[in-house]
């Protein structure tokens, strides 16, 4: 018994005791097994049916469309800026103007394998498993650690997709425990709170779990091996194309190769560069080979001598992450499908927004939506040209399709400000700028955002205290004198109105 669970082994080879078990609650097994020469112990698997590939019959892999993982979520950005001076009788004057924006929702969204990468160090029926979520580390001699960080992790589980993960949440998961269980936790626990303060305010916060992380996994290094490497992997990479070169300085725990910045900071670029590796695996997969074949191949070599580029630096990464290569894999064989009820798969193309018809579940009925959305927004891609009755006709298509596919998600019961009539729409802003020549600033709206902001400053400050063990007390203190010094010259206008009414 651990904590007040009740479990049981048997050995796996005990084929009717693991019926039993899977009839009294499958949802509660562990089964141990093999990813790559690491016993591992598997979860039951999240219950979002695969798609393979029609033809792929050599070495299947499988493909999982899986719904966003909803978070709260704090957005605070502040800028400043200083005007041109001019003169008022004999005087000399300046100005300077100071502008914030401030979210607090608990609809952000992020993908889940930004968090929870996949691997393909471990498959079950041809499919990418998911470390932490779906599979944990395998130590016979800490069974209750196991059994403590699998309760811990099936609250996320029981959450996702529905609702947010809340900072409460993430005090309940954790596991005060210095093992390899306890350590993947953290991680977790970590990266999600960095997705959750958003924005140059919280960026010394954010740098400094970044950091934490770093030093995390140096002196966890057993944790992140095999299958569950996939999660530095991925963090690093995401961290090191939003600081480049500056992650030295702001997180020093983060031992990272001059080409390793330098590859992951251009592959996040607008113009994006491929690291070698992925050169040659899209190239390969584009051939329509297997999967297995493409992951064999050596790296393309990248022509002209310029040693400003990745390849010119010995210690850059010679391999792609997996989670990239599969986000490479999906794209290319799977971003244009839609599974339909009895299992086929369907080109998107040929389906119109104004058919709508019932895909086999709610994530293929949202992944047509917003391919079709994303297709008619493709205009913005162009140069607006107002006096072209080509581009004006191809505009007209696109808010066409995009009346059509919003139409569709009402039909389907697709949630989120995406999908509500009314929800910005970036062709009909530049339509609007461009041709018309107009901008309608919705006041009301801008008045909303900033009671938004001033109303919630409180709660924020609660939570920031809340948390200022995790994410560093020197970098909580200096945010919350900050955010505390809005709070006050509210109270000082206001009283104790809220701040809609005092402007009213």
């Amino acid at each position: 018994m651990v904590d007040g669970t009740t479990y049981l082994e048997f050995p796996s080879q005990w084929a009717f005791v693991q019926s039993a078990g899977k009839i009294i609650g499958e949802s509660q097994l562990i089964t141990i097994l093999k990813c790559d020469e690491t016993k591992v112990a598997l979860l039951p698997l999240l219950p979002f049916k695969p798609m393979f590939r029609e033809h792929d019959i050599v070495d299947r892999t499988g493909f999982r469309r899986l719904p966003n993982l909803r978070i709260e979520n704090v957005l605070l950005e502040i800028g400043a800026s200083t005007g041109v001076s001019s003169i008022t009788g004999n005087d000399f004057h300046g100005s300077i103007g100071f502008a914030f924006g401030f979210s607090s929702t608990d609809r952000a969204s992020i993908p889940l394998t930004s968090i929870f990468p996949r691997s393909l160090k471990c498959m079950q029926n041809h499919v990418p498993l998911i470390p932490v979520l779906e599979v944990l580390p395998w130590d016979p001699n800490n069974v209750n650690s196991l059994v403590e960080t699998a309760r811990r992790v099936n609250q996320i589980r029981d959450i996702y997709p529905q609702h947010s993960i809340s900072l409460d949440l993430l005090r309940r998961i954790l596991l005060d425990d210095d093992s390899e269980y306890g350590a993947l936790l953290d991680f977790v626990r970590y990266s999600l709170m960095y997705e959750m303060f958003d924005g140059n305010v919280f960026s010394l916060m954010r740098a400094h779990l970044g950091n934490t992380m770093c030093a995390l996994v140096d002196s966890h290094t057993g944790a992140f091996e095999g299958p569950f490497e996939a999660l530095p992997e991925n963090f690093t990479r995401r961290f090191v194309a939003q600081l480049g070169a500056n992650i030295r300085q702001v997180a020093p725990a983060c031992r990272i190769s001059e080409g390793a910045i330098l590859a992951y900071k251009r592959s996040a670029s607008p113009n994006k560069e491929l690291m070698p590796f992925d050169v040659t695996f899209r190239k390969c997969l584009n051939a329509t080979t297997s999967m297995a074949q493409c992951l064999a191949k050596d790296d393309s070599p990248i022509s002209g001598t310029n040693c400003d580029a990745v390849t010119c630096d010995p210690s850059k990464p010679s391999r792609a992450s997996d989670e990239v290569l599969l986000e490479d894999y999906d794209d290319t064989f799977f971003s244009s499908l839609i599974a339909a009820k009895n299992g086929r798969l369907l080109e998107i193309h040929s389906i119109k927004p104004n058919e709508c018809p019932d895909f086999r579940d709610g994530e293929e009925n949202r992944h047509f939506v917003d391919w079709w959305l994303d297709q008619a927004n493709k205009i913005v891609e162009e140069p607006a040209d107002c006096t072209s009755q080509t581009w004006r006709s191809d505009y007209n298509r696109s808010q066409e399709e995009i009346r059509d596919t919003l139409a569709c998600a009402s039909k389907r019961g697709i949630p989120g400000p995406r999908y509500e009539k009314g929800a910005f729409d970036l062709s009909s802003f530049i339509y609007a700028t461009k041709c018309k020549e107009a901008l309608d600033v919705n006041k009301a709206a801008v008045l909303n955002r900033l009671s938004n902001f001033f109303d919630q400053i409180d709660s924020v400050i609660a939570r920031l205290k809340g948390y200022s063990d995790v994410i560093g007390d020197a970098e909580s203190q200096s945010l919350i004198a900050a955010l505390q010094l809005f709070s006050s010259t509210k109270e000082n206008i206001c009283g104790g109105s809220d701040f809609r009414t005092c402007v009213d």
